[in-house]
């Protein structure tokens, strides 16, 4: 009994040891050998924070850029900013060039399209320049024949050096209409037919010409995303549109703490055009992003009736001709002073808030004083004020029921609309409908 314990112990031990071998050597020192040996296979050893110069030369083709505090900028064929994101994808391309077979040294250079090479990829590390030359394609068409010292040649991915070298002028320029940081705008102005002026107040948009309203946040933020991402399509010659620029179809203006930023934009035929005032160059632009403009501010604008969080109402209340309801928030139960012994449903009352946040305008009316009256808002039929833990307070009156549709007013905004009268019953409640039934128990 105790040598089969005895055994039973040196084979666990035994067990250990092969399993700490094996994790330590197979898995450890094996990966790093891996790791080791495809490093030796990569054409430049440099760190990518490090790189400041790159060239690409492809028969008649050179491109030169340099990274300068901390930009990239084409230098050759002529000097203009560099895109800093494409630049950079670039040259991890470069640093990830590995070799997939060496031909070690041959004499006859010519055979292989090396003797005077017409295509080259260079790579800088503060100030010492790395090459490779780069030859014919080899029998299978799948790499290319690549020297870096005129002397030893190896064998590289087509594919890999074409996605490279391939690579033009256009591709790698900034293409950016601005470099902005959305945050920080403070004023949006279009100028077209019609002209709209929007402004920033804290976290919240505003339309402040052609008339005064709430804009609709989601939308700014869209269209300050269309402005921010947007890039030229081509860089035909400024002299083309010279002349259309006199007198623009769209003038967009971005305005942000000492810094404003402008985009003319202008039509031949079928295309569009457009002047950057932070670069200087004309630039075709693509369709999409015109039509993406708002045509008017009444495509920005707030159309939601209620623009509280919905979330944090702690009050409201619900006014007709016969019945007024208010209920209040207290230690997460909702109370009525004068129905006390009542039992509210939490549920009912997130469902009539979840309404009320989906209640669109369907349709904006100028405000005049005869409409109040002719869509019956000065005495309201229903009238819903809602309140905030904060204190925030809103209020909208509902007046005219038609067939198709109903109207409201809200008197801090000054605007008279319509709903679909399908909405009407969505505002249309009474105290029985919030009570708490036995099927909500």
């Amino acid at each position: 009994m105790m040598k089969t314990y005895i055994k039973t112990i040196i084979l666990f031990v035994i067990g250990i040891f092969l399993f700490s071998w094996y994790y330590f050597y197979e898995c450890k020192i094996c990966k790093k050998k891996e790791e080791i040996s495809e490093m030796k296979k990569k054409l430049f050893l440099l760190d990518k924070k490090n790189v400041s110069f790159l060239g690409i030369y492809n028969n008649d083709k050179e491109i030169e850029c340099v990274k300068e505090k901390g930009n990239w900028e084409i230098k050759k064929p002529q000097r203009i900013k560099g895109d800093n994101e494409e630049i950079e994808r670039i040259i991890e391309n470069v640093l990830n060039l590995k070799e997939e077979r060496s031909l070690g040294k041959i004499e006859n250079l010519e055979e292989y399209g090396l003797s005077s090479p017409a295509k080259k990829i260079s790579i800088g590390d503060e100030g010492k320049i790395f090459t490779i030359f780069i030859g014919y394609e080899n029998p299978s068409g799948s790499y290319f024949y690549i020297t870096e010292n005129k002397s030893e040649i190896s064998l590289v991915s087509k594919w890999d050096l074409n996605s490279i070298i391939e690579k033009d002028i256009f591709a790698l320029r900034d293409k950016k209409f601005f470099h902005f940081d959305k945050e920080k705008i403070k004023e949006i102005e279009i100028k077209r037919t019609p002209f709209y002026l929007l402004c920033k107040k804290g976290e919240k948009w505003n339309i402040e010409k052609p008339y005064k309203d709430i804009a609709d946040k989601d939308k700014i933020n869209e269209l300050l995303s269309e402005i921010e991402n947007g890039k030229a399509k081509s860089f035909p010659e400024e002299i083309k549109i010279k002349e259309l620029l006199k007198s623009p179809l769209i003038v967009i203006t971005l305005k942000e703490n000492g810094n404003s930023y402008h985009l003319f934009i202008v039509k031949e035929k079928d295309n569009y055009y457009a002047k950057s005032s932070t670069t200087g160059y004309t630039f075709e632009i693509e369709k999409t992003f015109v039509e993406k403009i708002p045509e008017n501010a009444e495509q920005l604008r707030e159309h939601s009736v209620f623009t509280l969080n919905i979330d944090e109402i702690v009050e409201f209340e619900i006014k007709r001709e016969k019945e007024k309801i208010y209920l209040k928030k207290e230690n997460e139960k909702w109370l009525n002073p004068i129905f006390k012994e009542t039992k509210f449903s939490e549920e009912k009352i997130k469902n009539f808030f979840s309404d009320l946040k989906y209640l669109k305008i369907e349709k904006f009316i100028q405000p005049e004083d005869k409409l109040l009256e002719k869509y019956k808002l000065k005495e309201p039929a229903i009238t819903i004020k809602v309140k905030t833990k904060e204190g925030q307070e809103e209020q909208v009156h509902f007046g005219l029921k038609e067939e198709k549709v109903f109207y409201g007013y809200n008197p801090t905004r000054k605007i008279i609309f319509s709903l679909p009268s399908s909405d009407w019953e969505k505002i249309n409640k009474k105290i029985k409908d919030f009570v708490l039934t036995i099927e909500n128990k």
